[in-house]
């Protein structure tokens, strides 16, 4: 994009200065961003890329790509939305398929879906007067976002298997999700410490990292992945060459990229997995990883503390040896050690070293919505789930009325959308722990409370005879259950 302009008699330098991570404020040029329009790429393509974008692109994989939006998806700056695509497919599709092998086939990206707009939408809990509690989407083009879906499809379907990416790479994959990872990891721990063995934990997280890895980190990882050059210069051509446009309170600006994914793009999760895949070691050396998105986590175990030690300070060196050359930056600030033994006292897990600082051991962290105690008993996380529950409980009774309420089948839809939801969540690893007296009680209880404002009785009405509830409703009611009779 650089050159296009520098060819113009423009330079691309016209900058004020960074407004986000990944990019650089620039000027509209004077003949507008239809001007940088060129004429046809001189680069005709080879055989293998006219043959690589016919694999790539087929009638049938077009409209299965065409058909897979929602129709009333947010535009990009083209305004152009799915609907269209979808209700002209018949006589749009031979012109929409040459024009997408041709694009594929010589790397170019025309100017009209190159442009991105870019809205901001805030981060909850987050403070509004820093830049990094505001999370950039970007709504590109849905032509653009066609190929992507279908390169998407390619690549999944025959690079990465032939090639898998990591067995512990639970994020943006078909099957997988956040408690499949905490379940993965969860079982790790415990098996540990079944073994008696003392266990460490490091959770590291990647600074900006779908801002700041660099275009060449990208397009290396998927090159090294089998991808064919025809796709590598297609992606990187795309990645490159798009400027993004936002307005915020009155004010406008447009900004070149200059590193990361787009986030909303189709193909952006799966390009980050390729990057984040090189710091999911498979090694002999003693200690495990774990991904998710951003979130990598290192397991070592071991009956000595000076070897569990010593085991976690040669991992944490291989995985930022590792995040250095792809461009990736571990924040210390954000990286929590916790040792997870059934012992007492533990001597000799410390010092820890990550780019020159010492980390801190903690009790317990937070990882994927679920809170990890050093002895994994779920104490903390399931008193936050009841507390939870409890606050979104009184809430749905104010909605609800103070005594006979809405209508029952009302009542039924609020517990279970908004607040068995919240309670089954990671369900997989605490689950264990609520059969417990001390947590069965206050779960009970719970379903009870709905029971009551389900079916419209006073405080004072025993909805069973001996006071207490069902085992089959200790978390939902009826037959909101995930059976018949109301079970899970």
């Amino acid at each position: 994009m650089e050159n296009i302009l520098h060819q113009r008699g423009r330079s691309w330098k016209s900058y004020s200065g960074s407004t986000f991570f990944g990019s650089e404020i620039i000027t509209e040029p004077s003949g507008g961003w239809d001007g940088l329009e060129l004429e046809f790429p001189k680069w005709k393509g080879s055989r293998e890329d006219w043959a690589s974008s016919k694999r790539v692109i087929s009638h049938e994989k077009l409209k299965w790509a065409v058909f897979s939006f929602q129709p009333y998806k947010s535009p990009g700056m083209d305004g152009i939305m799915p609907i269209m695509l979808q209700k002209g497919f018949e006589l749009l599709a031979r012109k929409l398929l040459l024009l997408l092998r041709v694009s594929l086939a010589l790397g170019y990206i025309p100017m009209s879906w190159r442009h991105i707009r870019v809205v901001f939408i805030p981060k909850p809990g987050k403070p509004f007067s820093q830049a990094k509690s505001l999370r950039p989407v970007s709504l590109m083009s849905f032509i653009l976002k066609t190929l992507e879906k279908l390169l998407d499809r390619h690549i999944k379907d025959g690079v990465l298997v032939e090639r898998p990416l990591h067995q512990n790479q639970f994020a943006y994959r078909a099957g997988m999700s956040t408690e499949t990872a905490l379940f993965q990891v969860v079982h790790r721990l415990e098996k540990s410490l079944k073994h008696k063995e003392i266990v460490l934990g490091a959770f590291l997280d990647i600074e900006g990292a779908f801002d700041n890895t660099s275009f060449s980190a990208i397009i290396t990882a998927a090159r090294e992945r089998g991808l064919e050059e025809t796709c590598c210069r297609w992606v990187r051509s795309m990645l490159e060459s798009r400027p993004v446009h936002t307005s915020i309170m009155g004010s406008s600006l447009t900004a070149k990229v200059v590193g990361g994914c787009p986030q909303g793009g189709v193909l952006s999760p799966l390009l980050w997995n390729l990057v984040v895949d090189r710091l999911l070691i498979t090694n002999d050396l003693g200690f495990n990883t774990f991904g998710y998105d951003d979130d990598i986590i290192i397991v070592v175990q071991s009956k000595f503390a000076h070897n569990v030690r010593e085991i976690m300070q040669e991992a944490l060196n291989v995985v930022v040896k590792q995040a250095v050359k792809v461009g990736l930056n571990i924040s210390p600030h954000k990286t929590a050690i916790v040792p997870f033994a059934n012992r007492r006292n533990i001597e000799g897990l410390g010092p820890l070293i990550l780019y020159g600082k010492e980390l801190t051991m903690l009790d317990g962290v937070k990882y994927l919505g679920a809170i990890l105690d050093s002895k994994l008993n779920c104490n903390q996380h399931l008193q936050k789930i009841i507390n939870k529950v409890q606050t979104t409980f009184v809430v749905v009774r104010r909605t609800c009325g103070k005594n006979w309420g809405l209508r029952p089948n009302m009542v039924h839809w609020l517990y279970t959308r908004v607040i068995r939801p919240s309670i089954l969540y990671d369900a997989l690893v605490w689950w264990p722990k609520a059969m417990q007296k001390n947590h069965k009680n206050p779960i009970r209880q719970d379903s009870k409370n709905g029971l009551s404002s389900h079916y419209g009785g006073y405080e004072i009405n025993p909805y069973r005879s001996n006071g207490d509830t069902p085992e089959s409703d200790s978390v939902g009611f009826g037959n909101s259950g995930g059976g018949e009779d109301g079970t899970l």
